[in-house]
């Protein structure tokens, strides 16, 4: 099902329910996003705190 533009969903509620379909997948993803995000944000911090003028 694709509206005009070849690839864009004409059911915009799609992407939705196929996260709500596969729950634990979707759960692991964004958490593993959000670690991720954090580490790579606390690493940072801490680079930038020890070496300020090189950032």
């Amino acid at each position: 099902m694709l509206s005009g533009i070849d690839g864009v969903p004409a059911y915009p509620q799609h992407p939705i329910d196929c996260l709500l379909r596969a729950a634990g997948f979707a759960t692991v993803a964004i958490l593993t996003l959000a670690l991720g995000i954090g580490a790579n944000t606390a690493i940072f911090s801490m680079i930038d705190a020890a070496h300020p003028e090189c950032l």
